[in-house]
């Protein structure tokens, strides 16, 4: 169980959230502080009465879908992906993975056991109790433990550069790199489901598609400026995570099929993608499949 735990401002300044009764909101952060690595609470009869709280604390949380409640003692925090960005070396697994083989992600990341709503949950069985054990028992040279941690950080890696590509690109103003980590946590959603090339070549489409940019005859190159003027975008995140959303599935069995010869400019756009990715993202060792 970590010792830290994080609170999104979607969530907990959320209207749902401020309207639950001030009780029921310290007992949320107090039985937020004590989940497991992926959102699972074991003693919240022991919490409760550790802060004073009572039953009646719990209920609204329950009801208003902060908590779900998983066995007789046993709850899970319905946001926990959303509150919380754990990278996959960094993970320890939760004991209770029968439960959690019966559960679903939203497309916000939410938890869910309704499999109509949800996408299934891939476990990563490298976490990091893996390797130190490897490394302990089977004695690997120094070499091989920092070729290992390549490959347990391959994925961290893989959403950290595609983060670094939005912002290269000006997509968000700079006050907002605060919210890194909703971004990094939609990159691991997407990875679940889709492969690298895909996503990357999804997110250079849509760069193309709603970034400005000009021309820079120092470097010889073009530099981006942001978000095109005649792009009227409020919520930035939400655009950004139904865009790649839809043009990942769109593009998941290839992308000849998604060609429309009555829209020449964004057939010129995917293609624009594809080149990026083949002249320069596959360069990147975090991009590549196969690893």
């Amino acid at each position: 169980m970590g010792k830290r735990r994080m609170y999104s401002k979607d969530i907990v300044r959320s209207d749902a959230f401020l309207d639950l009764p001030v009780s029921s909101r310290e007992l949320y952060f107090q039985l937020g502080m004590d989940t497991d690595d992926r959102g699972y609470v074991s003693n919240a009869k022991s919490i409760i009465r550790l802060i004073g709280a009572s039953q009646g604390d719990l209920e609204p949380l329950i009801q208003k879908g902060f908590m779900m409640i998983r066995g007789d003692t046993l709850l899970l925090q319905k946001h926990f992906k959303i509150n919380n960005y754990i990278q996959s070396d960094r993970l320890h697994e939760t004991t209770y993975l029968d439960d959690l083989k019966k559960l679903f992600y939203e497309d916000n990341g939410a938890y869910t056991d309704n499999p109509s709503k949800g996408r299934k949950i891939i476990m990563d069985t490298k976490c990091i109790q893996d390797v130190s054990k490897m490394d302990t028992e089977d004695k690997i040279s120094k070499d091989k433990i920092s070729k290992d941690k390549k490959i347990y950080n391959d994925i961290p890696l893989f959403c950290e550069s595609c983060v670094k590509k939005i912002f290269s690109c000006k997509y968000l103003a700079l006050e907002e790199f605060a919210d890194k980590d909703r971004y990094l946590e939609l990159f691991s959603l997407l990875i679940e489901n889709y492969t690298k090339k895909n996503i990357v070549i999804s997110l250079n489409y849509f760069i193309f598609q709603v970034c400005s940019k000009k021309r820079n005859d120092e470097k010889n190159c073009f530099e981006y400026e942001g978000i095109r003027e005649d792009y009227a975008i409020d919520d930035k995140y939400s655009y950004l995570r139904t865009s790649l959303y839809n043009s990942c599935e769109k593009f998941k069995d290839g992308y000849e099929a998604y060609l429309d010869k009555t829209n020449a400019y964004f057939d010129k756009v995917l293609e624009y993608a594809k080149l990026q990715y083949d002249y320069e993202d596959s360069k990147n060792e975090e991009f590549k499949e196969g690893k």
